[in-house]
């Protein structure tokens, strides 16, 4: 089946499926990621496996979204109203606890701790803020997490913003039958620079997202967000750096691919720890 135009009745079946889905009691996740970065040195295309989050402040990678990596996705659970346990399969197998507004990580002795100065929370997104005291100047900077256990309302903004829909056709899934649904999102307006201006440092390019939504039940079962960004280099500082200059090119688009996948929807055995 070829694409055809979203009609009201699909878009009517995204936004239910979309509200019943974030007021689920609870359900299980997997989520993985993906960037492909172009054009890179050497040969071939530089793959790197999971994604970055930019603080809105200070634009600095504070905490990074959950690699896939040898031991799989990233895999969780989330009991309303705001409780989630995350696994991720790095090195060291690490999780991570949401609660309300607090956030926990395992110690040495596997018991349930806050996050220390310096910590790095990898499914619970960050930003940095810059303190300045009225006396002697002094500036320290701190991580202010937001913590969000409902991980599809982290898309809810996107997802609702109405990106022009397309029916993609049905989909088997464990016998159910899925609706796929294909998103456009524009890149957002460029502002005009002057001649002689520099580019920005990133750029955010279009992207598109997909759904897989059961019509009987109106769940999300899988949700797909692809993106660009590119980043433009400082050539000043690479052409003072030459041995910089012969690693990276003038400017870098990366392609970024996240993947949720929801099940066990309204599982009542899906239980969190207690910290």
């Amino acid at each position: 089946m070829s694409e055809v135009a979203a009609t009201e009745a699909d878009l009517a079946l995204i936004r239910q499926a979309l509200t019943t889905t974030q007021q689920l009691h609870s359900y299980h996740f997997t989520l993985s990621s993906r960037s492909e970065t172009t054009p890179s040195r050497g040969s071939g295309t530089l793959r790197i496996h999971g994604s970055g989050f930019l603080s809105t402040d200070d634009q600095l990678p504070i905490t990074g979204w959950p690699v896939s990596g040898n031991g799989g996705p990233t895999q969780g659970d989330y009991t309303a109203p705001d409780q989630a346990y995350w696994q991720f399969p790095t090195d060291s197998p690490r999780a991570e606890l949401i609660r309300g507004n607090q956030v926990f990580i395992p110690d040495a002795q596997h018991a349930w701790i806050p996050p220390q100065p310096g910590d790095i929370l990898l499914g619970v997104p960050g930003r940095v803020v810059t303190d300045t005291t009225a006396t002697g100047g002094t500036t320290e900077r701190r991580t202010v997490y937001q913590p969000e256990a409902n991980i599809l309302r982290r898309w809810s903004a996107i997802l609702t913003a109405q990106p022009r829909y397309t029916d993609v056709g049905t989909e088997q899934d464990q016998g159910v039958t899925l609706r796929q649904f294909r998103g456009i999102i524009p890149a957002p307006a460029v502002p005009v620079r002057q001649a002689g201006t520099p580019p920005p440092l990133m750029e955010m390019g279009g992207g598109q997202v997909r759904l897989w939504i059961d019509p009987q039940t109106r769940y999300v079962h899988r949700f797909v967000q692809q993106w660009t960004v590119t980043m433009h280099m400082n050539m000043e500082e690479m052409a003072a750096t030459p041995e910089l200059a012969a690693l990276f090119p003038p400017a870098i688009t990366v392609t970024e691919t996240l993947t949720l996948v929801l099940s066990r929807h309204n599982d009542p055995m899906i239980s969190i720890p207690a910290p």
